[in-house]
């Protein structure tokens, strides 16, 4: 990888010509203008802000013709670059973008990858992005990730003499679908599907779609990774959610504001695979946690954030014998880690952030007990990295 971080045309130039690595760190409208043709790179990353670039100075000036790796998150464009359709050999593909993205990305018929970070509505309606059919026509696309919640059209809403989309078959990666496109008609075209975000947005939650949404995962039979927000404006304990439904092959499972009594945290601890366990923003509601004697016997990590937990009646190493990895964050109310922590040989990190004292004060107690694990404790007061340096804020 070639790293450019001065701004002078002498060191743009400076052995760039016969690179197939190229890093841009600094001002990359100047950069690029002072740079040469580099008809032979592979890869082009930007790791600077910038505005107001012209497509045709960033594409024509450097002259690509062999590019595969293309991430221009930090640059800003009103439009989407026709430019990057020519990039015939494009594999990857990472955009920050306010628009909306054309069905003609579905030339890239080499892509794997797709990208998409920022704010991306449709201009006409304001509405939520659209994922379109036509890029489902893509025969190597593998994973596409967009931060912003989107509509999947529907692949058997199409008419029957159009062609049925077979890039889908192949799909491993999707983030993130509303909770309304996760019907068994879409997920039984992605039978290999292993990493899924899925999102709960306003729609959805008047529309009640979401006693169905966990249901219909039993189509994704190869499913390891399942990211799950729901809507956050709803702060009514759910029940009846269909966890039961979880697919057995997930492996690591990440829930949000989704507002469960812990009595049903019975149905996560019976998944036999699943190693990493993510509970954010009151995924899980109410003062009393008291784990199931069976379960969590594959789980390496734990996270629970932001929640009005006080008594977590457990004994670590009955109820989570493999846990390497655990973390606290914004648990404000709880007053204890869980009795046994010293006795767990696996345990190697506890982190602590923004929790109460008490919880500081078990953290220490910890790391006086076990040899050898990192204890890392962050609050208003200063942050303490196991074993001895502590920064105040």
């Amino acid at each position: 990888m070639h790293v450019i971080q001065r701004r002078s045309a002498k060191g743009v130039q400076t052995g760039t010509r016969n690179q197939r690595r190229l890093s841009f760190h600094l001002d990359p409208y100047s950069d690029v203008s002072a740079a040469p043709a580099i008809p032979h790179v592979s890869s082009f990353l930007c790791f600077t802000l910038g505005a107001n670039i012209v497509p045709d100075i960033l594409f024509f000036q450097l002259g690509f013709k062999l590019l595969r790796v293309l991430d221009i998150f930090f640059l800003h464009f009103d439009y989407f670059p026709d430019q990057i359709l020519k990039l015939i050999h494009l594999r990857y593909l990472a955009l920050n973008v306010t628009y909306e993205l054309p069905a003609s990305v579905s030339q890239l018929r080499n892509l794997q990858t797709l990208v998409i970070h920022g704010p991306w509505l449709c201009r006409e309606s304001g509405g939520s992005p659209i994922l379109l059919l036509e890029y489902w026509s893509m025969p190597s696309l593998r994973h596409v990730h967009i931060t912003a919640a989107c509509h999947l059209k529907n692949p058997f809403t199409v008419q029957d003499n159009l062609p049925r989309p077979f890039a889908s078959e192949h799909l491993q990666t999707l983030y993130t679908i509303q909770f309304s496109c996760c019907t068994k008609e879409v997920f039984s075209v992605m039978p290999h599907l292993k990493k899924l975000g899925i999102c709960e947005t306003k729609e959805d939650f008047s529309t009640d779609s979401l006693s169905q949404v966990l249901n219909n995962l039993v189509c994704l039979q190869e499913l390891e990774t399942l990211e799950c927000s729901f809507h956050a404006q709803n702060r009514e304990v759910r029940k009846n959610l269909g966890l039961a439904a979880l697919p057995v092959t997930l492996k690591h499972l990440s829930l949000s504001w989704s507002y469960l009594p812990w009595e049903d945290m019975t149905f996560i601890a019976m998944l036999p695979n699943l190693e990493v366990l993510k509970l954010k923003n009151y995924a899980f509601q109410g003062p009393k946690w008291e784990p199931t004697e069976e379960g969590f016997h594959s789980l390496k990590h734990l996270l629970i954030e932001n929640t009005d937990l006080i008594h977590w009646e457990a004994i670590i190493v009955r109820h989570f014998p493999c846990l390497q990895h655990l973390v606290l964050k914004s648990c404000k109310l709880l007053e204890e880690i869980p009795f046994g922590v010293e006795e767990l040989g696996t345990l190697q990190r506890l982190e602590a952030h923004y929790c109460s004292e008490l919880i500081e004060n078990s953290a220490k107690e910890i790391q006086e007990q076990i040899e050898g694990i990192d204890v890392i404790i962050r609050s208003d007061r200063y942050v303490k990295h196991s074993p001895c340096m502590i920064l105040d804020l």
